[in-house]
């Protein structure tokens, strides 16, 4: 090998180790911010549930720090936060399972945990146009208000997801067309969350 040919070999490993130090640079950082905005939408999620509509990006990891706060006991824990209308909201994790994947979301209740004040879907595999619909605002909307015991039972979680039809009780919401075992799915998560809310009532907040 002449020393031409030499230099032009270095000068080629020199420029490949730069690229690749380069690029491991760009991956780290587009990686990190990544989670950062998994993270912050996650955050905007259950402030949603919690009541604050409507936060700009700016202003979530201060109402986070401020305004909410995470009850821990065991490896389980809920959120609690009094809303802009002054009213306490406690919101529960779900984590379920549909069709397809992992079905993951938010609930929240009233502080007496007897009447539901919103849901969100933050996490779903399921088929477009039919049990993705689950994390749609017409889907939402069915649950706000809604009782979650019955009046001469309030032990047993009685809001249920009919599976994949209209809904024919006061203690049902309509399903989705198309969609059964998604609306089975989500109807465990719902209940099992709502059924373990009031387990952690005995938890001091």
């Amino acid at each position: 090998m002449n020393k031409g040919m030499g230099k032009a070999l270095l000068v080629t490993i020199i420029i490949a180790t730069v690229c690749a130090l380069g690029l491991a640079f760009t991956e780290k950082m587009l990686r990190k911010r990544i989670i950062d905005n998994q993270a912050l939408a996650e955050s905007k999620s259950l402030l949603k549930v919690l009541g604050f509509k409507d936060v700009k990006p700016s202003e979530i990891n201060d109402i986070m720090k401020n305004s909410v706060k995470k009850i821990q006991f065991g490896t389980s824990f809920y959120h609690k936060a009094t809303n802009v209308q002054g009213k306490i909201i406690l919101a529960f994790p779900m984590k379920g399972k549909g069709l397809w994947g992992p079905i993951n979301g938010y609930i929240s209740t009233d502080e007496t945990r007897r009447t539901i004040v919103d849901l969100i879907i933050t996490r779903q595999e399921e088929t477009p146009g039919l049990g993705a619909e689950i994390e749609s605002e017409s889907f939402y909307s069915q649950f706000r208000g809604r009782k979650i015991f019955a009046d001469d039972n309030p032990s047993v979680v009685k809001i249920s997801v009919a599976p994949g039809r209209r809904s024919s009780g006061e203690y049902e919401v309509d399903g989705i067309s198309g969609a059964t075992e998604t609306c089975k799915g989500v109807n465990n998560m719902i209940r099992n969350t709502l059924t373990k809310a009031m387990e952690y009532s005995h938890v001091q907040n």
